[in-house]
């Protein structure tokens, strides 16, 4: 049988199988061309609407940064400013002015670490580890008989073992003492010859008014030499009240040690702040605190560990505010404040330098702070929920 005889199975010869295949596929293409051109151009009105609608959200967004950005950075300045104007009210003495920055960190910790330098950028504030201040130990020039006294009250003291007559003289030594830092000196003395005497009340009083003094007096406890005989003063209370056989004393002496060591934190050495912090483990060791002086002393615990994390952070920021220093000092201003600077550290988020002193002044000092991540985030969803 021939190819022109072979019929399908249904009796229809291949030929006109074959012509209505071809047919069929022409109708299809014929319906699915124009459905496929039109879904080819539909994709690409969505994609040219999704790059124009990216496009728009990134021009908004931009315009957003740019926005939000200028209003964080008016922020910063105007806070700064503030903190500026509360610092130098009625144009401080220099002692004033590190009085005040140091009240501002114990009720803001979150400014924490302030840092005051002067021109040539040795650090001013926080003094960690710094010598006494050049008057510390020096007397008056109405003091020769302060000086004399103290001198034979340290003599009966230490070479002839006679502490109560060496507290007589210490107190009269007291009467004739012509600055806070003489005051100081002798009532550190008169306390010892009483403690060594067993005068036990005489000592606790005389601690006690040493700690007074050094919190009402126009000399601020600034430097290391000063820091230690208050830590000296609060030690030795806790010791007269054990003596005593007065535990609750002893057991709230024992928290403003730690509350008065905290407080001082960056003005002691490391080693200094390391001793005391171990006789502070060791004595607490024994005490037994009332459920007010557990709170407490978690709360200084708590402001401790923070301030394990400042320590960092000041050597950073020391660092960095020593590096901009000369070109801050240097920078031209011709707007009527003080000069101001801010510039991004990746470290620190925002470090922000300005002038505490009058150009007028005999010398110019600068505060540094930063801004930390933090910080500026909440700036920033503070400010953009503002504008909605």
């Amino acid at each position: 049988m021939t190819l022109g005889n072979q019929w399908n199975a249904a009796g229809t010869p291949w030929w006109r199988l074959a012509r209505q295949s071809r047919l069929g596929l022409g109708l299809v293409f014929a319906f699915l061309l124009p459905t496929l051109a039109m879904s080819y151009l539909g994709i690409q009105s969505v994609q040219n609407e999704a790059v124009g609608r990216r496009q728009l959200l990134q021009d908004a967004h931009r315009s957003i940064r740019d926005v939000v950005g200028s209003a964080i950075d008016v922020r910063i300045t105007e806070a700064d400013r503030s903190l500026i104007g509360e610092l130098t009210a009625g144009l401080p003495d220099r002692e004033t002015l590190l009085r005040r920055i140091q009240a501002v960190e114990s009720r803001q910790p979150g400014l924490q670490p302030l840092l005051l330098l002067d021109q040539g950028g040795r650090i001013l504030y926080p003094p960690r580890g710094s010598a006494p201040n050049a008057t510390e130990g020096q007397l008056s020039s109405e003091s020769s008989r302060f000086n004399m006294l103290f001198a034979d009250a340290e003599a009966d003291e230490f070479l002839n073992q006679r502490p109560g007559i060496a507290a007589t003289l210490y107190s009269k030594a007291l009467s004739e003492a012509g600055t806070a830092s003489e005051s100081m000196l002798a009532l550190n003395a008169k306390a010892r010859s009483e403690l060594k005497a067993n005068r036990l009340q005489a000592a606790l009083d005389s601690y006690h008014s040493l700690i007074t003094i050094s919190q009402t007096s126009a000399a601020p406890t600034l430097d290391i030499g000063q820091a230690r005989r208050l830590l000296i003063a609060h030690l030795q209370i806790i010791v007269c009240y054990q003596l005593m056989a007065n535990p609750t004393g002893a057991a709230q002496a024992t928290v403003d040690l730690f509350r008065v060591l905290t407080e001082l934190r960056f003005i002691l050495d490391g080693d200094n702040y390391t001793f005391y912090r171990r006789k502070l483990d060791d004595i607490s060791g024994h005490q037994d605190f009332s459920e007010d002086q557990r709170t407490e002393l978690t709360r200084l615990r708590k402001q401790e560990e923070r301030q394990n994390l400042i320590t960092p952070v000041l050597d950073s920021l020391t660092q960095v505010a020593t590096q901009y220093l000369p070109a801050f000092l240097t920078q031209d201003d011709n707007h009527t404040g003080a000069r101001y600077f801010t510039a991004a550290d990746a470290t620190l988020g925002i470090v922000s330098l300005a002038l505490v002193t009058e150009p007028a002044r005999d010398q110019d000092l600068v505060l540094a702070r930063r801004w930390q991540h933090a910080d500026i985030i909440a700036a920033f969803e503070d400010i953009l929920a503002a504008r909605g």
